[in-house]
């Protein structure tokens, strides 16, 4: 999907996934929306994820009225590939995005050693009878 800026000539590629496509059509979110957001947003790096979202002082200064409601309460969720995951409107989601552990983004401490799914599976249910 190539998104366009507020000029002609600056043209910005966005990769999406169909997930994203879906919900940005379902929560009636425009891609003008988003290409600004991701472009000129502020960045929150959790969870092996980047949250960009627009600062109300942004929004306000920037833009007119009708495009600050527009752009308002708008969070893009890309992944570590830059493409984008979601999209959705949360008034409190800053809040909520700053506040989340950094454990869900750690691997697990403990590794199955040179065992298929199978051999542990085999394994579980010896164990269980």
């Amino acid at each position: 999907m190539i998104l366009n800026n507020r000029s002609k000539n600056n043209t910005m590629e966005i990769t999406t996934t169909y997930h994203a496509e879906q919900r940005i059509q379902q929560r009636a979110i425009s891609e003008w929306a988003i290409a600004q957001v991701v472009q000129f947003g502020e960045r929150i790096h959790k969870q092996k994820m980047r949250f960009c979202y627009m600062t109300k002082k942004e929004i306000g200064r920037y833009y007119t009225p009708v495009q600050a409601k527009e752009l308002q309460d708008i969070i893009v969720l890309m992944g570590q590939d830059s493409a984008v995951i979601t999209a959705y409107r949360n008034p409190d989601a800053v809040h909520a995005i700053k506040c989340k552990g950094k454990r869900l983004a750690k691997e697990p401490k403990y590794k199955m050693r040179n065992k298929t799914i199978a051999e542990s599976n085999r394994y579980r249910q010896s164990m269980a009878a």
